[in-house]
């Protein structure tokens, strides 16, 4: 083929391409009902409201002779493309159009490339999917996928597949590498691979890349395995019960979304009279962030990728997360609570409908008066 092509594939989940070609596919987590916790918006932290979703089976699946689009990590095979989101009964609900694909529906994926790497890869294990070079999306999207790599005790000579990109954060680099020491292989964004002995490891994060627009967040809508941050926690976290006391306010400098809190100079200066300290996680190492979070008792910010690093603090630290408005978001709750956290969510006014009509990246201010009284009443 010649460089710069495009091609439709007719979408399927893995399991029922594995099922009809016989290919190994290991279920390692059975699909059962989980609990999801909402929003606190009480007066004082603590936990959110629960729901009910059915968690899907987690699995490793083997694909021979497949080809893998970088940085999004879409894998086609004999004309068909194996994506589980596309194939999902809520992918209606989401908006699978961007970067390297160009038309979807639950018929056809159309996918733009821009060349073909000559080189084969003799095996690889795939950790890739939109947004992989996100802070958030790394640790909680790719990076838990490593348990299923390990249970299903994949040879450690078999590299990992990535988005080129994340090899251009240190931070993402560094945290894999406190996860594992195998060999990491860099996929260029809309280069197709062929790769000889692909396994696939599950998303253990259940969700599509975009709402479609003017949709609102429903419970459904983004799901998580409770093992997922069990096994983040486990190894990244401080294996003490206790926080270390420090009060951390996150300074959020957004790189994939812009920063939606529009006073947040009047906010931080809040945080800052009741003795938070303020930081910018994008400026520190994996390592300082670790140490820093590590160490906390309070952790605040605005709803963004920094607001993961609750993933490293200890059970017994508290999260405030500030957003534009009420919604059944659950995924900073859930990160949270699975972790015995309790956390407090503050909404502020809302001053947009958000980037291209989604709700939930809207603009919003934080009345500082009000914050202020929350904050003498907690602390």
């Amino acid at each position: 083929m010649s460089d710069g092509f495009v091609i439709s594939y007719t979408p399927t989940t893995i399991r029922e391409w594995c099922q009809s070609h016989g290919s190994p596919y290991r279920v390692l987590i059975e699909e059962r009902d989980a609990v999801t916790f909402g929003p606190n918006y009480g007066s004082k932290p603590g936990f959110g409201p629960t729901s009910h979703f059915r968690a899907p089976e987690a699995y490793v699946a083997e694909v021979a002779g497949a080809h893998v689009l970088g940085g999004i990590g879409i894998v086609t095979v004999a004309g068909q493309v194996l994506w589980d989101i596309a194939a999902c009964e809520r992918a209606d609900r989401f908006d699978l159009v961007g970067g390297s694909i160009v038309a979807s529906s639950r018929e056809s994926i159309t996918v733009q490339s821009a060349r073909v790497c000559d080189d084969p890869i003799p095996a690889g294990i795939l950790l890739q999917s939109f947004f992989g070079a996100n802070y958030h999306h790394w640790l909680v999207e790719h990076l838990p996928r490593l348990l299923l790599v390990e249970r299903a005790g994949i040879p450690t000579d078999v590299p990992l597949l990535v988005d080129l990109r994340v090899l251009a954060v240190p931070q993402l680099s560094e945290a894999i590498s406190a996860l594992t020491d195998r060999e990491v292989i860099g996929l260029e964004p809309d280069v197709q691979y062929e790769v000889t002995k692909l396994y696939i490891p599950s998303c253990l994060y259940g969700t599509g890349p975009n709402l479609q627009r003017g949709l609102e967040v429903e419970i459904g809508d983004v799901t998580l395995h409770r093992e997922a941050i069990d096994y983040l926690r486990e190894r990244l976290a401080p294996p003490r019960p206790w926080p270390g006391g420090r009060r951390i306010y996150i300074d959020r400098r957004a790189k994939m979304a812009p920063v939606r809190l529009l006073n947040g100079g009047e906010v931080r200066a809040v945080f800052e009279s009741f003795g938070f300290e303020t930081v910018s996680p994008g400026l520190l190492t994996f390592a300082q962030q670790r140490a820093l979070f590590g160490d906390a008792e309070w952790i605040a910010g605005e709803s963004g990728a920094a607001l993961t690093n609750v993933l490293l603090a200890s059970s017994s630290a508290t999260m405030i997360c500030m957003q534009a408005k009420r919604w059944p978001l659950s995924i900073y709750s859930d990160l949270a609570a699975y972790g015995k956290q309790k956390s407090l969510f503050i909404v502020g006014a809302s001053s947009s409908d958000g980037a291209d009509g989604r709700t939930y990246q809207a603009d919003f201010a934080i009345d500082t008066d009000e914050l202020r009284a929350t904050l003498e009443s907690i602390l």
